[in-house]
């Protein structure tokens, strides 16, 4: 299939195709900060699918809110502050180009930030503490040689770590990217979007 064909079958991809030099521009000044792991690949290969247009009316708010956070990311150096500054300068080029969009985009960009990353890291290790005080407190129990070191099991002498992949964060990451997948499905079959306060519900719930 051409270029041009597929373009005339999907008329959402030439309006991704025009925000590619937007995420150009951000890449180039993000690449050292930014972390293009599972949860991202996955966002980004869904992220058409949420896209579902409303009308064709301009949400300022995005661009506001962009502008806002463009500024204080060069008072406050912070990498977080500049990712969701794209994160809205994404949605409002979208509402530009397509018409008012639904939620599910802009929570998407949201849990593919760094900031959900960073927060991911600091929850692992306080539970992977108490998954180990927990295996070696029930493995104890029936006869087992073990004990904990924070968040390191030793059975009959051997050193087991509990790495951050074991927590399962990652996991739920994915989880809750698939919740807004389901939600964009209802949303295309029902023909209409979810509100903010309801889309917060559905991951509040998923988590």
């Amino acid at each position: 299939m051409s270029v041009k064909l597929f373009l005339s079958h999907k008329p959402w991809a030439k309006y991704l195709l025009l925000l590619l030099p937007y995420v150009l521009v951000f890449y180039f000044f993000a690449q050292e900060n930014f972390y293009f792991g599972y949860s991202v690949l996955i966002g980004i290969l869904c992220f058409p699918f949420l896209i579902q247009v409303q009308n064709n009316s301009l949400q300022y708010e995005y661009l506001y809110a962009c502008l806002l956070l463009a500024g204080l990311s060069f008072f406050t150096n912070s990498f977080a502050v500049f990712y969701f500054s794209f994160a809205f300068g994404c949605c409002f080029l979208l509402n530009l180009f397509l018409g008012k969009l639904n939620y599910l985009p802009l929570f998407l960009l949201g849990l593919m930030s760094p900031l959900i990353s960073h927060l991911t890291a600091i929850m692992s290790f306080p539970i992977r503490l108490k998954l180990s005080e927990w295996v070696s407190m029930w493995l104890g129990k029936i006869g087992m040689d073990i004990s904990s070191e924070g968040n390191m099991l030793i059975i009959e002498g051997v050193k087991f770590l509990v790495d951050q992949e074991c927590v399962g964060l990652k996991m739920l990451l994915t989880g809750l990217t698939l919740i807004l997948i389901v939600l964009a499905f209802y949303e295309r079959k029902a023909n209409k979007s979810f509100t903010f306060i309801q889309v917060l519900f559905f991951l509040g719930l998923g988590f």
